[in-house]
């Protein structure tokens, strides 16, 4: 991580360094121009149109209507997640899954930029799919075994494959390995054993870790409410300490990050969490598995 962050910042320094040359360049060729003639009138730069402004520089009005922009996203996406909290564990996990799946998206379409074979589209979504279904399929087979669910409603079907479950996964799996080694074409060995290790990278870091979120929501939905909280606060905090005290620049690659922001959102975090954690698990919805 530290490795790829040092990466970063060089080109982004880079960057800089080149678009500041070209406004050397410009401004030396604007120069010569008005020393040629100089009846034409000079063009007016304004600073705060530049990427590098700090939130400090930025005019009062463009600020607050930033703030006005940010807060009604803001507040509807919070009366949402509220709502899909109060529905309960089942809701929640649909909303992890939905976002893990953008997620993946992303992933594959990050790594499939060149589309030399698109049928690998179609086979990295069916080991994406047969992975969910591997996990969660688990998960809820653990959970189910130990209750009364499936007799006292007589399904059947569902006792079948709770009891032949892990053969029914090793077939999936497997399936996608076969339409993978079918699918392999000559000179293109190395594309499509790159894009294998891409999408199992991709399933590891997206739905292996989601899966752990979810067994955490059905041991209690604090354990997924509070570190989210604890996020969400800490975000709005750093933003309206930064967007009313900032003053400090905190790093170049973000310039409108101060440090006043990120102290501010710190101390705000540490009371949320103190006071918040003793009074979610007051309720039993929260802590009831």
């Amino acid at each position: 991580l530290s490795f790829w962050i040092n990466r970063l910042v060089v080109m982004v320094r880079q960057r800089r360094r080149q678009a500041g040359r070209r406004v050397d360049t410009t401004t030396d060729n604007a120069v010569s121009s008005t020393s040629e003639t100089p009846s034409s009138p000079t063009a007016s730069v304004d600073p705060h149109n530049q990427g590098d402004a700090f939130l400090a520089d930025v005019p009062k009005a463009k600020k607050w209507h930033s703030f006005y922009v940010r807060t009604i996203p803001s507040l509807i996406m919070l009366a949402t997640f509220s709502l899909i909290i109060y529905t309960g564990p089942l809701a929640i996990c649909c909303l992890v899954i939905v976002i893990q799946t953008l997620m993946f998206k992303e992933i594959i379409v990050l790594g499939n930029r060149e589309r030399k074979a698109p049928q690998l589209r179609y086979l990295q979504w069916y080991i994406y799919i047969s992975t969910l279904i591997v996990i969660y399929g688990n998960q809820a087979r653990k959970r189910l075994k130990h209750t009364s669910f499936l007799r006292r409603h007589g399904l059947w079907w569902l006792r079948w494959l709770s009891r032949h479950f892990t053969f029914f996964s090793y077939t999936l799996l497997c399936t996608g390995f076969v339409l993978f080694v079918v699918s392999l074409r000559k000179k293109m060995y190395r594309y499509q054993f790159g894009q294998l290790a891409w999408t199992i990278v991709g399933l590891l870091l997206v739905v292996v870790q989601s899966s752990f979120i979810v067994s955490n929501i059905f041991e209690g939905i604090i354990w997924f409410v509070f570190p989210t909280s604890l996020i969400i606060v800490n975000d709005i905090m750093s933003y309206i300490s930064g967007f009313f005290f900032g003053r400090t620049p905190l790093i170049k690659v973000s310039p409108k990050k101060t440090w006043e922001g990120f102290i501010g959102g710190a101390i705000s975090t540490l009371f949320f969490a103190f006071f918040v954690s003793r009074f979610l698990s007051q309720f039993q919805h929260m802590i009831c598995p």
